[in-house]
């Protein structure tokens, strides 16, 4: 059953179809013009109005636009003593949910309206059923990200666990060795961007592995990356991650490795590799601690030491303008060859 309002300036109408509604169940009120039907509205909430088309201060259009504006959720049925066509088809043109001609027995009145009111129902049971799908749906997404998430930081301290036994590997009693040894030990006190200089297999994720366990921050994760790797065009996305939507194949949002490295060290191997347009992100990352993920709109704080690599003459590609000046100076604070 609802609640309906009445609004016609013949009184004796408006009180007979209020008897007769709410003999039928229904909560029903009248109104003799519609700025006093406007009036009550703002007071009591009501599913369905149901006015006449004539009336001297406002027509029934007129009736109708405000209750669209005032109450949008609440329905409008049209009657009148006058059955046109045209008028007919205006009334429901702008939106009215039906129309009634005058005179009409009881029972015409309430099929109609208890055919709304039960479509009404069903609408908002509806809505409700699809916004508890979409709550469920999204609680979903956000347990499938943690566990996302948890499995990659496991993977990572997998990868960690192993690595730790290679340490042994920079051994040895070599002037070369013994300075290796040294400038690790100094580098990992510091907090500042590493650049790690050297050839293909000579060691350098070992030496950033190093600094990183001898660090502060060597109880958190360390993140490799290769950037040389990376596909091509999802470059931004694999580093800083996505939202979901933010391009075809993103069906869900995804953290990305600056994410995953939180509390630790990103290790950005190959760093040479790095587009031009993403080296402009990357800046961001050192100078501001922030970045977005790509389709994102909220900035995300970042901390994060970076640790990059490269066997690739980087001065001589600034002055190529192949590799950004700001960005080669920001990362090699402390330079190791």
């Amino acid at each position: 059953m609802g609640r309906i309002l009445i609004i016609d300036d013949n009184k004796s109408l408006g009180d007979g179809l209020v008897l007769s509604l709410n003999k039928m169940g229904h909560q029903a009120a009248a109104a003799g013009s519609g700025r006093e039907g406007l009036a009550r509205m703002k007071d009591e909430p009501f599913d369905l109005v149901i006015t006449d088309y004539r009336m001297e201060e406002m027509d029934g259009l007129a009736v109708m636009e405000a209750v669209q504006r005032q109450a949008p959720d609440t329905d409008v049925m049209m009657m009148t003593a006058y059955d046109t066509r045209e008028l007919a088809v205006e009334a429901m043109e702008r939106g009215a949910i039906d129309f009634i001609v005058k005179p009409f027995l009881p029972d015409e009145l309430w099929l109609k309206v208890n055919k709304r009111l039960d479509y009404r129902t069903k609408l908002q049971e509806a809505q409700a059923k699809l916004q508890e799908a979409q709550t469920l749906r999204q609680e979903a997404e956000a347990k499938l990200r943690d566990w996302e998430h948890l499995f990659e930081q496991n993977r990572y301290l997998r990868e960690e666990i192993d690595s730790r036994y290679n340490f042994g590997e920079i051994v040895g009693q070599s002037p070369q060795i013994k300075a290796v040894r040294e400038q690790v030990r100094k580098v990992a006190s510091s907090s500042s961007s590493v650049l790690i200089y050297g050839e293909s297999g000579t060691g350098k994720e070992l030496v950033a592995r190093a600094i990183h366990y001898q660090s502060r921050r060597s109880k958190g994760p360390f993140v490799k990356v290769n950037c040389g790797a990376l596909p091509t065009g999802l470059v931004e996305s694999e580093l800083f991650g996505h939202e979901r939507g933010a391009f075809t194949s993103a069906v869900r949002s995804k953290k990305g490795k600056f994410e995953l490295a939180e509390g630790g060290t990103i290790f950005l191997d190959e760093i040479g590799d790095i587009p031009l347009e993403t080296q402009v992100r990357l800046l961001r990352v050192l100078q501001e601690k922030q970045f977005d993920r790509v389709g994102g709109e909220q900035p995300l704080d970042v901390d994060a030491r970076v640790v990059g690599a490269t066997n690739r003459p980087l001065k001589r590609m600034v002055k190529e303008g192949t590799f950004r000046e700001d960005l080669f100076y920001r990362l090699e604070v402390i330079p190791l060859t």
